[in-house]
């Protein structure tokens, strides 16, 4: 299944992003029935030379990542495999569930359904491998109403560690905590506006409200530049 959409995203304190959660929620539902955050975990490919990490240093106007994404902080049954690629504004999201124990096989390039032949197609002609897992808390709110699918996210507590495994399974020594950037106040979390095909009345009213903390910013591109800086060369 393919998304289209656009995103801004905003670099938030604590106070901002618990209102914007608010005010949102008069808009929309919490994601899958959810009560309230939950923990995502993201594995992230690179080639050796790191060029996706090098496409969003530089800004490419059109670029893509290849990312495995799990949800919840337990034993997970299913993961997304997630092709996520920018041009310009837009955002083009490419995800298809397979089994944890299928994934072993997609990451070395075996594709166990024709749904996954892109993603492992993009993999080997990359020679993308794992290099960084990322997790934080997510707080969401979505909603599909006349201009399609609309969603507010927080991420707080983004954290990274370098990983060569094929899965997701952490070591709980090594996560390191992942900068933000400031614009206004002490940064506590990156709040997320999502919409894909015109943003509703209240949305934009919140963009223009939350425009003095809006940022360019990746975790993934985050994360990466923070590892490279402490590895000597």
């Amino acid at each position: 299944m393919e998304v289209v959409r656009v995103e801004f995203k905003y670099s938030v304190p604590e106070n901002v992003a618990a209102w914007a959660l608010q005010w949102s929620g008069v808009f929309l539902q919490r994601d899958r029935g959810l009560p309230g955050p939950q923990q995502v975990t993201s594995l992230y490919l690179d080639t050796p030379s790191l060029t996706f990490f090098r496409w969003h240093r530089e800004q490419r106007p059109d670029r893509f990542k290849l990312r495995i994404r799990g949800y919840g902080d337990g034993n997970r049954d299913c993961v997304w495999a997630e092709i996520k690629r920018k041009a310009d504004m837009v955002v083009f999201k490419k995800r298809v569930p397979l089994s944890v124990t299928a994934l072993d096989s997609v990451l070395r390039g075996q594709a166990p359904s024709s749904d996954l032949e892109d993603f492992v197609r993009r993999r080997q002609v990359f020679n993308a491998a794992p290099k960084l897992l990322v997790t934080c808390t997510r707080d969401a709110l979505r909603e599909q109403g006349a201009f399609g699918e609309t969603a507010v996210t927080v991420d707080r507590d983004i954290r990274y560690q370098p990983t060569l495994r094929y899965d997701l399974l952490d070591d709980p020594r090594l996560w390191r905590p992942v900068s933000l950037p400031r614009r206004v106040g002490q940064a506590a979390a990156i709040l997320e506006l999502k919409y894909m095909h015109q943003a509703p009345v209240w949305m934009a009213t919140l963009m223009r409200r939350l425009s003095p903390y809006r940022v360019g910013f990746s975790k993934y591109r985050a994360a990466m530049q923070q590892q490279t800086r402490r590895v000597p060369s």
